[in-house]
């Protein structure tokens, strides 16, 4: 019998495009993750993925049934909320998740007015990168969040907020090393430890630099913030990052950044739900309160503004 801990092991391997990428995130075994996914083949009736030399990836059936696994989840987890829902006592939960470049800066003061503003919400905060925000809204696990780069989808709605300026980071003493900001060009001349192919950072990283004809060297490639920015402080590498992940290594030297320009590099913020959720008044008052702390966020920082 199919169980949902087989659709979502489906699903992160459909994510990852990789058994043994998904084992290792899962923190399973890569043949019991094969088994799993066999038994869902044979209850399905079908093969759901290939393996090429590029990875792993659904097959015709695989897409069909990766959009069905994914509604199936976020109705479980509807049905749970309307459980929890019905004692009188319970208040109303709303799953929200937040970027690590923003999570500092937004979640304290969305906490404290939703407690002040809604008393009655209780809100749970998931500190992801975008990319795994964008599927736990598709699957249901969150609720809504804030997300960067988020591509048209039939299954979100996309609200744009504000954009964030991508800055140039390096090691103090680096070739890179200067003040004031640095050109396009210039920057393309380093080797870059970034986020993974799948994540938006790396997309418009990757697409600002191919509208400009120029090379992206990228030699080490992690779903890591802190990973990064310690290849950058091992001088191994240098990095793309938002100011906000760099701020507290800046002020400790331990990092240099730089503003992009000719031409800037920026990256979109959307709040984002899923097509399919449930339209509720509190969860509209949530949203209304996190457009508001985002607007206080670009009125009080430079490198962001509001769209």
């Amino acid at each position: 019998m199919m169980r949902t801990r087989q659709l979502e092991y489906f699903i992160r391997v459909c994510d990852l495009g990789s058994i043994s990428k998904a084992a290792a995130t899962l923190n399973i075994a890569q043949p019991a993750l094969g088994l799993q996914i066999k038994s869902l083949e044979d209850e399905m009736g079908a093969q759901l993925l290939v393996r090429t030399k590029s990875g792993t990836s659904p097959t015709a059936a695989g897409r069909i049934f990766l959009e069905e696994a994914n509604h199936i989840l976020q109705r479980i987890q509807e049905a749970k909320r309307s459980i929890r829902l019905c004692s009188a006592d319970a208040p109303f939960t709303v799953t929200l998740g937040l970027p690590s470049s923003l999570a500092g800066s937004v979640g304290g003061s969305l906490m404290e007015q939703v407690t002040a503003k809604a008393p009655g919400i209780r809100v749970i905060i998931h500190e992801e990168l975008s990319q795994a925000l964008i599927k736990g809204v598709e699957s249901g696990k969150l609720d809504m969040a804030c997300a960067f780069g988020v591509p048209p989808s039939r299954y979100l709605l996309r609200e744009p907020k504000l954009k964030d300026t991508l800055f140039f980071i390096t090691h103090p003493g680096s070739d890179f090393d200067g003040a004031g900001p640095i050109t396009l060009k210039e920057a393309s001349r380093a080797s870059f430890a970034l986020t993974s192919d799948s994540d938006p950072l790396r997309r418009i990283v990757e697409d600002t630099m191919r509208n400009s004809n120029l090379p992206l060297n990228v030699l080490y490639h992690l779903d890591s913030i802190n990973a990064i920015k310690e290849l950058v402080v091992r001088r191994a590498a240098c990095a793309i990052l938002p100011f906000n992940n760099t701020y507290q290594e800046m002020k400790a030297g331990t990092l240099v950044a730089r503003r992009i320009i000719d031409p800037p590099v920026f990256r979109p913020l959307y709040i984002i739900q899923s097509v399919r959720s449930e339209h509720h008044p509190k969860k509209a008052i949530v949203t209304s309160i996190l457009g508001d702390v985002l607007s206080d966020l670009c009125r009080d920082n430079s490198y962001i503004e509001a769209l």
